[in-house]
């Protein structure tokens, strides 16, 4: 599980995928990937409708 919250950015540099990441609502920080960021403006993208599972 990731944090609530963080004082900086999250880099998951090997993860090519969010797919089964549990994202904190609301997201507060940055989670950068192997080629993409989830950043609270488009965390929408990569929850399902229940906001606590990614597509």
């Amino acid at each position: 599980m990731l944090p609530q919250s963080m004082g900086g950015d999250l880099y998951l540099s090997s993860l090519t995928s969010a797919d089964g990441l549990i994202i904190p609502e609301p997201l507060t920080y940055t989670i950068h990937m192997n080629g993409f960021e989830i950043t609270p403006e488009n965390v929408e993208r990569y929850q399902s409708n229940k906001g606590n599972k990614n597509r």
